[in-house]
């Protein structure tokens, strides 16, 4: 137990050392953005997939910037009918993911690259929305919120899964505010407080 409380000390403290150096250091680059090593390994498919409120013939939005291998999984999850978006910010990705999952051989999966905090796709049309390690980082984040609520039909599900890797952390504490107040209801969380997964969902 001391050694469990000692080593979970010690990876605060240098979650803590390592915003710290990011602030005073100079403005992150693209390539250090769409390189995310430390989120990569703690919010893993197996580590968050069973949290997920996902089912076969599913429409699922999945916001970027999201690993190859979250779209395969969610892909995979979906079945046969199912239909995978992916939102992302840097066109230099989108390019880059597209012709990734063409390589893969997926299909029913649209890579959509978005400007500002607006997703081109109409009211209601998905099912699902996963957020894994971009909402803490997002600019405006609570009209980021407005318009996945657009998004979502009514019943529908937003999962957040947030990890203490960088130099921004989004406390479920907040996250649960700030989802209520554009009307989305808590469901539940799994997981830690270094690495998390809360569902919310649309009412009906």
């Amino acid at each position: 137990m001391l050694q469990l409380l000692a080593a979970l000390i010690g990876l605060i403290a240098s979650a803590v050392v390592a915003r710290r150096l990011t602030r005073r250091g100079p403005p992150r680059s693209v390539a250090a953005d769409l390189d995310r090593p430390f989120a990569d390994a703690l919010l893993t498919p197996a580590a968050l997939g069973p949290a997920l409120p996902i089912e076969p013939g599913m429409r699922v939005l999945l916001l970027g910037p999201a690993a190859l291998s979250w779209v395969q999984a969610l892909r995979a999850a979906l079945g046969r009918y199912g239909r995978l978006y992916v939102a992302e910010p840097m066109p230099e990705r989108a390019r880059a993911l597209r012709t990734a999952v063409r390589d893969a051989g997926l299909r029913a999966v649209d890579v959509i690259e978005v400007s500002d905090v607006r997703v081109d796709l109409p009211d209601s049309s998905v099912d699902l929305v996963v957020a894994i390690g971009s909402l803490a980082t997002a600019p405006r984040r609570q009209r980021l919120l407005w318009e996945l609520e657009r998004l979502l039909r009514p019943g529908g599900y937003l999962a957040v899964s947030e990890g203490l890797y960088g130099a921004r952390y989004l406390r479920a504490a907040t996250l649960r505010e700030e989802a209520r107040a554009v009307g989305l209801d808590p469901l539940a969380r799994h997981g830690t407080p270094l690495a998390y997964t809360a569902t919310f969902r649309k009412p009906r």
